[in-house]
């Protein structure tokens, strides 16, 4: 382990206690009174305390009773018994040649035999150390998988964190299982978003036609409608005074009038535009008495071309009595439209095929 290492690196046990200790708890033990005299941790010249006098008689030598012994039944009562957890204080021995005194009571004191409890020390923790930063080395070894602290070969545990460096062998295939799991996971779920992709593909290339037209739709409904005017007019089959172009004149009095089933009128723009309605008058007038005078077209085939050169073909048919009468078309890049009778009712002997009037409406 290095200087600079927090935690153990076989268990993990913190090394920051080590620095200042654990608390220690300062116990003073029970003592007794110390006799006079030489007393122990007195300092070296100081004077002892001063000895009662004495009678003559207690300098006489000790009295045959007072020199036998005791029986061994009667306890010594004039000996301080220890107490728990203290040292007896002996007072010193005196030379033979210094006869003992006796003490002027006729007892012992009873504060030298019977000790007081003292109570113990409030225990106190000791002052913290300041923490000395060593300079920390330069240490080559794998990563830690939590702080990413390098740590040397061979440990257990992270040097700075404590985090686990090694896996028992159950975890390892566990995770292996997890890793392969997660990885058989990803791939499906690449399958199923490349899936989804290509759906989303191949609806947007199906439903665009469907998506323009609903745009279109919309923006025919918001905008405003105006009539388209057609630069040239011309026809396959015309009577005189009935030319093609009194179809688009504006007028419902003049007429285009066909010989016969199958003549076409067509129409041409002079830009592309956005076809939105196709309105018809039928017959040589408008006024009911006149509208029967000549035969009126039932159907109209129209054939349109935009500006690509697409054409788009559809049928127009009417109802066989005056007024204007509307179809709506819808179509974009409009730059043509050929209208061909199909069919007529009213036709005999000296009539012929009477269209009175054609309008065009785009986009504003």
């Amino acid at each position: 382990m290095g200087p600079t290492d927090d935690f153990c690196g076989n268990c993990g046990t913190y090394l920051g206690w080590g620095e200042t200790g654990a608390p220690q708890q300062a116990v003073t033990p029970r003592t007794t009174p110390e006799p006079p005299g030489d007393i122990p941790g007195t300092p070296p010249g100081a004077e002892s305390p001063a000895q009662p006098p004495t009678s003559p008689q207690a300098e006489s030598p000790a009295s045959p009773q007072a020199a036998e012994p005791s029986s061994p039944q009667a306890p010594d009562r004039g000996k301080p018994t220890p107490a728990r957890g203290s040292a007896l204080v002996q007072p010193p021995a005196r030379p033979p040649s210094e006869p003992a005194q006796a003490s002027p009571a006729a007892g012992p004191d009873p504060e030298d035999t019977d000790p007081r409890p003292v109570q113990p020390a409030r225990p106190v923790a000791p002052r913290p150390a300041k923490r000395v930063e060593i300079a920390d080395t330069a240490v080559e070894g794998p990563p830690c998988p939590n702080c990413g602290t390098p740590n040397p070969p061979g440990r257990k545990f992270c040097r700075r964190c404590a985090t686990p460096l090694t896996e028992t062998a159950e975890e390892t295939r566990t995770a292996q299982k997890s890793r392969k799991a997660g990885g058989s996971g990803a791939l499906t779920r690449r399958l199923i978003l490349l899936a989804l992709l290509i759906a989303l593909v191949i609806a947007g290339i199906a439903l665009y036609p469907l998506g323009k037209r609903l745009v279109q739709d919309v923006l025919d409904k918001t905008s405003k409608t105006v009539p388209a005017v057609p630069v040239s007019v011309s026809a396959t089959a015309e009577l005189p005074g009935h030319p093609a172009k009194a179809a688009t004149d504006g007028a419902t009095n003049k007429y285009w009038g066909s010989p016969a089933v199958g003549a076409s009128l067509e129409a041409t723009f002079d830009q592309p535009i956005r076809l939105l309605t196709v309105v018809t008058h039928t017959g040589p007038s408008a006024k009911p008495e006149e509208f029967a005078t000549e035969a009126r077209p039932t159907l109209l085939d129209a054939t349109v071309t935009t500006a690509d050169g697409t054409t788009q073909s559809f049928s127009i048919p009417l109802a066989d009595e005056p007024g204007p009468q509307q179809q709506d078309t819808a179509i974009s890049d409009v730059v043509k439209i050929q209208l061909t009778v199909r069919a007529a009712a009213g036709l005999g002997p000296g009539k012929h095929i009477a269209l009175g009037e054609v309008e065009f409406f785009r986009r504003g």
